[in-house]
């Protein structure tokens, strides 16, 4: 049984296992009664807090016997609405992660009733929330983890239905968002950071993917240009094979006093005889004064598909 299609990382679900603070609260909490989310910081534990965004999403088809993805449907847009509760230990630790994608679908993580937070041998900086009966997966992003710092968002990946034959695959994007006022208006600004996601190659087979990301943005002109290196990509979450045919480029661009930018962005290769795969890349810009940057994006291209997500701090 594959349960690792069905995976694919949320949000900040996981983030504080290795670090970052919560608030208190029982089981997640409800948005009525947590405080607005301000930065990673800030946040006081025990607790729980509450961190909104956007996401996208799509339905699969696998067969667990022959261990392939069949299926894939339409990604859906990037939409806002998505949200996230975290609810966190006197140390700090992550003991209940709940997502709500914009869609509506649901996950939740719970270490009381037997789920499971751990940081990823494969990706250090990410790590992975597995519910109780082991069919819903969550990857996410440690915000301020060594060489990242993030303290305005995070990115996740997740899968529900893992070993069922049928369920989603999620990217969001999550944070405080600046205000369009407050993005700059002249200058540049060179955002480091990485991305995460889920690739499906023309057969199937399906892996887990993480890259080093960059985003320099030039305010003046309102664009972005956008890239993802030293790619790698992992069946078991435990080891990864490097994979620069799964680089991708592309100038993302936004409008005057809005804060959305989106664009089209290529990969090397990956799909069938390393076809490039094209789709498009959206975010937002997060923080007063747009310290940092996140977003999803989707590709695909020669019979295989690449969902993931994005984050970097300037």
């Amino acid at each position: 049984m594959n349960y690792y299609f069905p995976v694919i990382c949320t949000l900040s679900a996981l983030l504080t296992a290795c670090g970052a603070g919560g608030v208190s609260g029982s089981g997640g909490g409800s948005s009525s009664t947590l405080a607005p989310f301000v930065k990673f910081s800030s946040i006081a534990v025990p607790g729980a807090v509450q961190i909104n965004g956007s996401s996208q999403q799509v339905d699969y088809v696998y067969n667990t016997g022959i261990s392939r993805v069949t299926s894939i449907s339409a990604v859906t847009p990037f939409i806002s609405g998505a949200s996230y509760v975290g609810t966190y230990d006197s140390n700090g630790l992550t003991t209940k992660a709940a997502l709500t994608s914009a869609l509506g679908t649901t996950i939740t993580v719970d270490t009381a009733a037997g789920g499971v937070i751990s940081n990823l041998a494969a990706f250090p900086n990410v790590n992975v929330g597995i519910s109780a009966n082991s069919q819903d997966y969550v990857l996410s992003g440690r915000p301020q983890s060594p060489g990242w710092g993030w303290d305005y968002q995070t990115f996740g990946v997740w899968t529900t239905g893992a070993g069922t034959g049928a369920g989603t695959v999620g990217v969001a994007s999550i944070g405080a968002e600046t205000a369009a006022s407050a993005i700059p208006v002249s200058g540049t600004g060179n955002f480091l950071g990485a991305s995460g996601g889920r690739y499906v190659d023309s057969t199937g087979v399906n892996t887990f993917v993480g890259s080093d990301m960059t985003a320099t943005a030039n305010f003046g002109t309102r664009s972005i240009a956008f890239a993802t290196t030293n790619t790698r990509t992992s069946t078991d979450l435990i080891t990864s094979t490097g994979n620069t045919n799964l680089n991708s480029s592309g100038t993302l661009i936004y409008n005057a006093w809005v804060n959305q930018f989106t664009g089209v962005i290529s990969t090397v290769g990956g799909g069938a005889s390393n076809a490039a795969m094209t789709g498009i890349a959206t975010g937002k810009f997060y923080g007063p004064t747009a310290q940092e940057i996140g977003g999803t994006f989707a590709v695909t291209g020669g019979g295989a598909a690449y969902f993931g997500a994005f984050g970097g701090k300037r």
